[in-house]
């Protein structure tokens, strides 16, 4: 049997590239979302107004960030205007 390892939902690193992996909470209708210590450093530092550290994380790296975080959120938008 094949057991599937988990990746950060932002930049797609598996649980074993990286130090730490946080799940976030179950919705309905929404895939579960990981993220890593390193796509945590980065929206803080963002966040912060900061330029994220970049010899951690490359521009391509942060682009599939945004782009993913924007789907999430969207996808996320979509099953909490369905509930009750």
């Amino acid at each position: 049997m094949r057991v599937r390892k988990l990746r950060c939902s932002f930049c797609r690193k598996t649980e074993d590239q990286i130090s730490k992996l946080v799940a976030g909470p179950r919705l309905i209708g929404c895939p579960r979302i990981y993220v890593c210590n390193e796509c945590v450093a980065a929206a803080s530092s963002i966040i912060e107004g900061n330029s994220p550290p970049t010899s951690a994380v490359s521009r391509s790296v942060l682009q599939k960030v945004k782009e993913r975080w924007r789907h999430l959120l969207q996808s996320m938008s979509r099953a909490v205007s369905t509930l009750p």
